[in-house]
């Protein structure tokens, strides 16, 4: 008389599968990492492969910090919170790259637009607000007044001597 199979699995069994199936599983992960890596290496060691240079992560960083400037003068972020502003950003940038000329417009900018506010405040009749705003505005753009969009220096009238 023959044994029929009743299609269950016994456990031990079922444990034997788990584990065979787990180690090719694992087996073939730890092949497809190995054989990436081992690519990466050979790259790097024929010189085909280059990690970033200094000049590369700097223009990164201006980059972003340029991306993070338009971002707040776009949210009214001019200079606060205090780390988390435009001019702030700006500033880094031109540490960075002293004379950058898209800094030095977005500091241009920042003043322009507590101009603007000042416009507002004197319309609504808010004078001292106006006053704090024209007081930023001159105090931002004081040092890039006599710069133009290209870095190079104006030969434009220069600031009046009761503004320094």
């Amino acid at each position: 008389m023959k044994k029929q199979r009743t299609g269950r699995v016994t456990l031990p069994y079922l444990g034997w599968i788990l584990v065979f199936g787990l180690l090719s599983v694992s087996g073939l992960l730890v092949a497809v990492l190995t054989s990436s890596v081992s690519q990466e290496w050979r790259l790097v060691t024929q010189n085909k492969f280059s990690f970033p240079s200094k000049q590369d992560n700097r223009r990164a960083t201006i980059q972003r910090l340029m991306n993070h400037a338009e971002k707040d003068l776009r949210s009214l972020r001019l200079t606060v919170p205090a780390g988390n502003n435009a001019y702030y950003r700006y500033r880094k940038v031109l540490e960075l790259d002293p004379g950058n000329s898209r800094a030095i417009t977005g500091i241009k900018r920042i003043a322009k637009k507590y101009i603007y506010l000042a416009d507002r405040a004197i319309a609504q009749g808010k004078y001292d607000k106006a006053d704090g705003y024209l007081k930023k505005a001159e105090r931002i753009s004081r040092p890039y007044a006599n710069i133009e969009e290209d870095g190079s220096k104006s030969r434009a009238i220069p600031l009046p001597k009761e503004w320094d």
